[in-house]
């Protein structure tokens, strides 16, 4: 923004030049001047930062400043006079600080940020009455845009010549110079302020500056503090006059040195000690005593103004004011006693202490549970007020121990050695030892393969029959296996299959073989006469052939022979013919299907071998 960029820092660009110009807007906000502002500064966090000299010792000398004008302002940050703004009065020729009761400003309404004029008693105020772009002013001579800090001879506004002791002078009739107006809380952000920094604070409605430490308004007062009393204005009950202990007795929320006090309203006067606590004529808060005695004599009783009434538990003899307790002490704060002793040592009494006599009473009672104190008794209980009980059974079943019973300690049970019965019938011999009955195991083992062997503690052995794989011991049996608690097995069969052995089988080694001389039979067609020989089936050979191609010739095993004539032959007179071969008489061939060995007639009508001038006349001669 043009405006922000052409900051009041701007006006120290021209050197030498005087600067004539009418509404001039300083502002971080870009909005116009005021038309009552001949220089309009607009700023919610900054201020304006008049030139700082440090002063001599004597105000009525002008030093530092040669010949200042009537009105010239300054802040003086040396430490020859006190920290401020000050003004130069011609009329006294003295330098004025601003920053006394009398020096107040009038009422403001309406008019925020106006500010003091040349003489400090007369408000008048630097007005412009035409707004004028101050780019189109300020930027000329040969540092035009250099936005450089130079030093200058004298900068006007709203005049032509400024005096030579100012280095800006604002010259109008009709308008005002308008500050930063900024908050108390506004200004409290401003970062880092400089020394006589300048702002108009509109919660105070006053001129206020930075000294340095903190800032001051144009009257002395701290903005932040009126009364100067080190509370702060937004939390103290009372800003306008001191009250730094902020005492406020009617907890109204407004301090007492500034309040209206009402007699006799309720208040706190922070003791919780009294109560029913009322204002005074001075303010203060008073209250009655309160009254701490909780009667009770096991505590000492006091009060606490900060926590009230407080009880101390004491250990002081005391009196419960009951009959039937004795020795009553104090303990936690309450008087006990211990309980009179009625107990008569009997189980068959009740027993109790008369609250009105503190007397013990005694009264029979046959429900309650006693103890006779002989361990030989048994369900004790009060007859008559004594216990009575029942003789208690030491038998324990045992035929091992001797029974008996000892009035103090109750049964007992000695050890025997006695013969007896553990009832086990997988036992024998049965005999006391150690308290136990105890017989030796029963041999169940029948040697039997072929059953279970067990014992049964009801009945003794017990065999039971199985099924397993066993051994009979007789080696002309096999697959032997039990039935019937019995080990039995298949007969082995030890024929060999041969003719020529006589089989038989030894129980103890199994099966024997003996050769014999028996007829037999070696299997070959072609030997004859067979006889057994060594074990072996051996006969005589001999051979068969009728010399013809056509036939197949066989040895029938009893020196004969067996000739076979082949399919699709036939033999006739000893010669092989081929099937429907014809033969040497005329009309008649082989048919193997009709005879082997004998001429079949050819059918009538045929003459396959051409032998007749005609045909055969199927009775095997030609027609």
């Amino acid at each position: 923004m043009k405006k922000l960029l052409i900051s009041f820092i701007s006006f120290f660009i021209i050197i030498g030049n005087i600067v004539f110009c009418q509404n001039v807007s300083i502002s971080d906000v870009d909005e116009p001047a005021d038309p009552s502002a001949m220089l309009d500064i607009i700023s919610s966090s900054k201020g304006l930062l008049i030139p700082r000299v440090v002063l001599t010792t004597d105000l009525n000398s002008p030093d530092p400043i040669s010949n200042p004008a009537n009105g010239l302002m300054i802040f003086n940050q040396g430490a020859n006079q006190e920290n401020g703004i000050y003004y130069w009065d011609s009329t006294q020729s003295k330098w004025v600080k601003i920053d006394t009761k009398e020096a107040e400003l009038p009422d403001q309404t309406g008019n925020s940020g106006k500010v003091l004029t040349t003489n400090g008693s007369n408000v008048s105020w630097l007005m412009i009455t035409e707004s004028q772009n101050l780019e189109d002013v300020l930027i000329s001579g040969n540092d035009a845009g250099t936005n450089q800090i130079v030093n200058l001879s004298g900068l006007g506004i709203g005049i032509s010549n400024t005096n030579a002791s100012a280095a800006l002078e604002v010259s109008t009739t009709n308008q005002g110079l308008l500050l930063p107006r900024l908050t108390t809380e506004q200004m409290n952000l401003i970062s880092d302020p400089a020394t006589g920094l300048l702002i108009f604070n509109l919660t105070d409605h006053k001129l206020s500056y930075y000294n340095g430490s903190k800032w001051l308004n144009s009257d002395g007062a701290d903005p932040n503090d009126f009364d100067e009393d080190g509370v702060i204005n937004d939390v103290d009950n009372c800003p306008n006059d001191s009250n730094p202990g902020q005492e406020d007795y009617d907890t109204d929320g407004i301090g007492d040195v500034c309040d209206d006090c009402t007699v006799g309203a309720s208040c706190d006067d922070g003791d919780l000690c009294t109560e029913n606590d009322e204002v005074q004529a001075n303010c203060s808060c008073l209250g009655t005593p309160k009254d701490c005695d909780d009667d009770n004599p096991c505590t000492i009783d006091a009060c606490n103004p900060a926590t009230g009434c407080e009880y101390t538990n004491t250990s002081d003899v005391c009196d419960d004011g009951y009959p039937c307790t004795t020795n009553d002490q104090c303990s936690g704060g309450v008087c006990t006693g211990t309980a009179v002793d009625c107990d008569d040592g009997n189980p068959c009494t009740d027993d109790a202490c008369n609250p009105a006599t503190g007397s013990c009473e005694h009264t029979n009672d046959p429900t309650n549970v006693c103890d006779d104190g002989n361990a030989c008794t048994t369900n004790d209980q009060c007859i008559g007020g004594v216990c009575v009980g029942t003789a208690v059974d030491c038998d324990d079943g045992n035929p091992c121990t001797d029974d008996a019973c000892n009035p103090a300690t109750g049964c007992e049970y000695t050890n025997n050695s006695n013969a007896c019965d553990d009832g086990d019938a997988c036992t024998t011999n049965d005999q006391c030892i150690g308290g136990i009955c105890t017989g030796t195991p029963v041999d169940c083992d029948d040697s039997n393969p072929c059953t279970d062997d067990s014992c049964n503690p009801a009945t003794g052995c017990e065999y039971t029959n199985t099924s397993d794989v066993c051994d009979d011991g007789d080696a002309c049996t096999t697959n032997d296996q039990c039935s019937g608690g019995v080990c039995t097995g298949t007969a082995v069969d030890c024929d060999d299959g041969n003719p020529c052995t006589d089989d038989a089988c030894n129980p103890a080694t199994g099966c024997e073989f003996t050769s014999n001389t028996s007829a037999c039979d070696d299997g070959d067609p072609c030997t004859h006469t067979d006889v057994c020989a060594g074990g072996s089936c051996t006969g005589q050979m001999y051979t068969c052939s009728d010399g013809l191609s056509c036939t197949t010739d066989e040895c029938n095993g009893a020196g004969g022979c067996i000739y076979t004539i082949n399919a699709g032959y036939c033999v006739i007179d000893d010669v092989c013919y081929l099937q429907h071969e014809g033969g040497v008489i005329p009309c008649k061939y082989c048919d193997p299907d009709v005879s082997q060995t004998e001429w079949t007639n050819v059918p009538a009508g045929q003459d396959p071998n051409g032998d007749c001038t005609g045909d055969c006349d199927g009775s095997g001669n030609c027609e």
